[in-house]
């Protein structure tokens, strides 16, 4: 492995994951597609755990009055359910169960203070009143039972109470929750997408400038200390959740929060074991030296015809060295004699670029290669909820840019095309209930575009389907 490189991979994934957790949860977690499932034996377990977390004994009759409760809960949310419209709704119903997969399109009617955007808030709004009937139920039940409480020698109702011991309590939302199961929580989620996303734009090379896979990172970092079981194998797309006893979902939490803690302290010691930062400066690494040619050849074009570009550094930093000196004096003296040559071709660019039909041979040719080798992957990783989302492949395979002309302001425009057929109808504007202002493929193309041309920092540019 490349130690510079390495390292710089773990100082952004610890970047990443410094950032707040709760952001992303609203942003990003909470709009992702979500299982919920409810299932009556389970539910009726957790709650009588987290009575009898209270100090409250349960009889027999207690238990079973909650079990019924439970039941009864069960089939009102089975009709609740049922009965609310989706676009490819998936709900499985059973004795003691039911499922119901939220996306975007699950029509709920926003909370008081929910995100009206939030599918993990269209599911607690789905339960929630029912939820609050059925907990009515069971406490107007307890109020009347008693027991003798083992430190006062003092008779008292079974009634749950709130953490004071002092009144009663009203809100079913502070017994139970609604939880993500093992694997499948927010915090899991979160730091499987910060790897991944250090992971597609600062890879990690060997001396030779090979990139190394997934696997092979991975197994470097657990042999500087990192507990890669921390980060899962593959992206988390969608969340399972189901109501739970407040106390258990809430210590769950709590060690996922010190697991994402002690991934970061690990990776921090392991970046100090590497050298630090420090190791980073002076000559450019292989991977940087590729990036700076590639922008200086994809810039190219675009100056020749007196485009507006700009662009971070393309300049290479090289350890001095005489051999070094002498290809750089080469490279210099080419480039001048490019320039030269490109001055000389600029009145001939200059008119085609009037012509209304610009010449193919006018077109960074190089940009729309580069693009379009990317293309399809990047479209199909951003295919996913509330935009479209990608299934079998076919609409981002069939992506791809066709052509670079330049504005009357001297701007690039990249036209671009894709199967119209059936994708245009998600198109804003299109006939038909199809399109929702959120799964535009044009959107989509568009973002997936600038992804791509950040890397080469080419400067503002306009994209159009042709």
């Amino acid at each position: 492995m490349s130690t510079p490189s390495l390292t710089k991979f773990l100082n952004k994934l610890h970047g990443e994951l410094k950032k707040s957790s709760a952001v992303y949860r609203a942003v990003d977690a909470n709009k992702r597609p979500h299982l919920f499932r409810f299932t009556s034996t389970k539910f009726a377990t957790q709650l009588k755990r987290q009575i009898e977390s209270q100090g409250i004994p349960l009889s027999n009759a207690d238990r079973k009055f909650i079990n019924d409760e439970a039941d009864t809960l069960l089939n009102n949310l089975k009709s609740q359910l049922m009965g609310i419209k989706a676009t490819d709704k998936k709900i499985k119903t059973g004795k003691t169960y039911v499922r119901m997969t939220f996306t975007s399109s699950t029509e709920v009617a926003p909370g008081q203070y929910a995100d009206p955007e939030s599918i993990y808030h269209k599911i607690y709004n789905s339960y929630r009143p029912l939820l609050k009937t059925s907990f009515e139920r069971i406490q107007n039940y307890l109020r009347q039972q008693e027991f003798t409480h083992p430190g006062t020698g003092r008779k008292r109702s079974k009634i749950i109470r709130t953490t004071s011991g002092k009144t009663e309590r009203k809100a079913a939302g502070r017994e139970l929750n609604l939880g993500h199961v093992e694997g499948k929580s927010v915090v899991e989620s979160f730091i499987r997408d910060a790897f991944e996303e250090v992971l597609s734009s600062e890879g990690v090379y060997t001396d030779n400038g090979d990139a190394l896979s997934e696997k092979d990172i991975r197994k470097d970092m657990s042999k500087l200390g990192i507990d890669i079981r921390l980060i899962k194998n593959t992206k988390i797309d969608s969340y399972t959740v189901e109501l739970e006893a407040a106390k258990g979902n809430r210590a769950a939490g709590q060690i996922l929060k010190a697991n994402k803690k002690k991934l970061e302290d690990q990776i921090k010691a392991a970046v100090t074991k590497l050298g630090g930062i420090a190791k980073l400066k002076g000559s450019d690494s292989l991977k940087e030296k590729y990036i700076k040619k590639t922008r200086q050849e994809v810039l190219e074009p675009f100056k020749k015809i007196g485009a507006t570009v700009s662009a971070k550094s393309t300049k290479i930093k090289e350890k001095s060295s005489n051999r070094r000196k002498a290809s750089s004096a080469k490279a210099v003296k080419a480039s001048k004699s490019r320039k030269k040559a490109g001055k000389k071709a600029l009145p001939v660019l200059l008119k085609a670029r009037k012509s209304r039909k610009q010449s193919s041979s006018a077109q960074p040719l190089q940009l729309i290669g580069l693009l379009n080798k990317q293309l399809p992957g990047t479209v199909r990783k951003n295919m996913k909820e509330p935009a479209l989302v990608n299934r079998t492949g076919r609409f981002a395979s069939s992506v791809q840019v066709t052509d670079v002309v330049q504005t009357p302001k001297g701007y690039p425009s990249f036209g671009y095309t894709y199967q119209r057929n059936p994708y245009q109808v998600f198109e804003d504007g299109s006939s038909g209930n199809w399109a929702n202002g959120e799964r535009d493929p044009r959107q989509l193309i568009d973002g997936s575009i600038r992804e791509i041309a950040a890397q080469f920092a080419i400067g503002r540019f306009y994209t159009r389907r042709v």
